[in-house]
């Protein structure tokens, strides 16, 4: 019940957006000499689980959009394979259903996919025992949480930790049940940012108020340092691409984590237009 309430109300501030009838063109952009890019955000892995933002949907809004180019959330290769063959087809992970919605639409546009993540990124999160790392940290956090509540039931940091569970819970519920105007909306957006705000200042100031947890504390400024730095890189690298297709429209594929942060910095870039898909499928050609 809780789940359905909450995608009525963010669904609710939206207008309903549907997808532009089937051959309309959406080529041409409002200010000459700039180009258009639309940041779209995914669910990864999700989609084959929300059968309302499903990988055929997320293949139809794209193909409806009629981009000069598909930008992904790869890096230019892993472990010293490309990720896209021929410009056409992302041969890494491309049985994942994001995957196979960008390789379906780059074969029926007949447009390039094109990554622009960091480069090095798995060899990176290998290098460096990432995830394993984040997820040792958690389990840390976790149980200096218990502690300090056995030791002061007055305590905030249970409170700023249930806090941050239950925002984390909400985004995967959405990930399942939202259709894709609620996961690419500002509402969404600033769900999102309130978990980074959390995640990257309050969470990180819990160790870092005990003299015993500096070494955790440490973990979780190299854990924002990271997010920061691959996000600052990723959107460089899509406004290289965007100076190459003046005049043009790109789709940028992103997880929706990553989305109001690309959309900001590429909203301050010279010569870039920041549009909304459902924005664009509304109004039809321009």
């Amino acid at each position: 019940m809780y789940v359905c309430w909450m995608i009525w109300a963010l669904t609710a501030i939206l207008t309903a957006h549907p997808l532009a009838a089937q051959g309309e063109t959406l080529r041409g952009l409002t200010s000459p000499g700039s180009t258009e890019v639309v940041v779209i955000g995914t669910v990864h892995g999700d989609h084959r689980l929300n059968d309302r933002y499903s990988a055929e949907t997320l293949r139809d809004i794209i193909v409806a959009l009629q981009p000069a180019a598909i930008l992904i959330e790869l890096p230019p290769s892993i472990n010293g394979k490309p990720t896209v063959v021929n410009g056409k087809r992302a041969s890494w992970l491309s049985t994942a259903n994001e995957g196979w919605a960008q390789n379906a639409a780059s074969e029926t546009l007949g447009v390039p996919l094109i990554p622009y993540d960091r480069d090095g990124r798995n060899e990176f999160y290998a290098a460096t025992h990432y995830f394993s790392r984040r997820d040792s940290a958690t389990a840390r956090l976790g149980a200096l949480v218990e502690r300090i509540s056995v030791e002061d039931s007055d305590a905030l940091e249970p409170l700023l930790l249930d806090i941050y569970r239950n925002i984390s819970r909400s985004q995967r519920l959405l990930h399942n049940e939202a259709p894709p105007e609620v996961i690419n909306s500002e509402a969404f957006d600033e769900l999102i940012r309130a978990k980074r705000k959390m995640d990257q200042e309050l969470i990180l100031h819990l160790p870092d108020a005990h003299a015993d947890q500096s070494e955790l504390a440490e973990e979780y400024r190299f854990f924002r340092d990271e997010w920061e730095d691959r996000n600052r890189i990723m959107g460089e690298n899509i406004r290289e691409i965007a100076q190459r297709y003046s005049g043009e429209r790109l789709v940028v594929m992103t997880g929706s984590e990553h989305r109001y942060i690309l959309r900001e910095q590429l909203t301050c870039a010279g010569g870039i237009v920041v549009r909304e898909y459902w924005e664009l499928l509304e109004h039809g050609s321009r």
